[in-house]
């Protein structure tokens, strides 16, 4: 549900406000992949935790493959395990061993993620590119030269959603059909819910109620930038994807795969337990900022609140993992 002014409001139609979240005796690992609408999935879930006192650790770094930090793992999974526990980094493979743990993911379009990533990189200062017109230029010409130069860079990989989800294999390793087949196992046998950026809501709604969590408002993701970005995205998107194919092949059968499969676990997810459920006219909302509690507010026409300022969080750092 969109307001005009572009918040974001989710209802979970089955709140039980008289059960705590499903979070005490269970942790969830999520597996951020870059540029994915992983950070606003992120912030709803620092605000669930401060709401409900849950902890929460940010696993930063890791954005080179293979992954090799099992000290930090152990810790984070033993010692100073969390509810939830997010990072750029295939949590899920290590989550194997340990009880208790639900791996979650969100995937988005390859070619739209790519080149979301490539405009990101320009704000910070890697400048491949301002705009789509001077991307797909830059891009051709490095093509033309070495179709390797593009993605020398630490963040930019290629097949990065498939490489994430296998968990163990090198950035330069090329990848074969068995490859894919491999991380849609793993989508399927390791991972409780798993999205797609173009259903975002649908994935949130499904995680609220998997987990009993109240309804949330949220700033709204804005695929591509502004409303002209997104339209010159749209009109050459065949021709970012005949620029682009070769860098994200295995991610493209990847994505319509999963798009196939986890639809139906998502559904399943939001309408398994309606009978256990009933909607309640006192059920919280919550809002992830101040702004976001206004523009529901005005949606809804009822109360929005906002969680506590503070919540236990810890930032572990896996760029200086031993």
């Amino acid at each position: 549900m969109n307001s005009p002014d572009d918040t974001t409001v989710v209802i979970n139609p089955h709140y039980n406000p008289d059960r705590r979240p499903e979070l005490d005796a269970r942790s969830v690992a999520f597996v951020h992949l870059q540029k994915c609408g992983g950070g606003t999935f992120a912030t709803l879930n620092s605000a669930f935790c401060a709401r409900f006192g849950f902890t929460h650790v940010w696993m930063s770094g890791a954005a080179r493959f293979p992954h090799d930090c099992g000290e930090l793992y152990n810790s984070v999974f033993e010692a100073e395990r969390r509810n939830f526990m997010f990072g750029h980094a295939p949590l899920h493979v290590e989550a194997r061993a340990y009880g208790a743990i639900d791996a979650v993911t969100i995937l988005r379009d390859p070619i739209e993620r790519l080149v979301s990533e490539c405009l990101f990189m320009n704000l910070s200062s890697h400048n491949v590119a301002t705009t789509i017109d001077e991307l797909i230029d830059v891009v051709g010409q490095r093509i033309r030269r070495n179709a390797d130069e593009l993605l020398k860079g630490p963040v930019l990989v290629k097949n990065y959603m498939t490489r994430t989800i296998l968990g163990n294999v090198d950035r330069n390793e090329p990848l074969s059909g068995s490859h894919v087949d491999a991380a849609i196992a793993n989508v399927a046998n390791d991972f409780t819910l798993v999205g797609t950026l173009d259903e975002y809501e649908k994935f949130v709604r499904a995680y609220l109620v998997r987990y009993n969590f109240p309804s949330v408002a949220f700033p709204r993701i804005h695929s591509q930038g502004s409303a002209e970005r997104q339209f010159e995205y749209r009109l050459r998107y065949d021709e970012l994807c005949k620029l682009f194919e070769e860098f994200v092949d295995a991610d493209l059968e990847l994505y319509q795969k999963v798009k196939e499969t986890e639809a139906d676990r998502l559904n399943e997810a939001i309408w398994s337990d309606l009978s256990e459920f009933s909607l309640s006219a006192n059920a919280p909302i919550l809002a992830v900022n101040e702004r976001s509690k206004t523009r529901a507010g005005k949606l809804l026409g009822q109360p929005v609140e906002l969680p506590p300022e503070s919540s236990a969080s810890v930032v572990l750092d896996f760029d200086h993992a031993a």
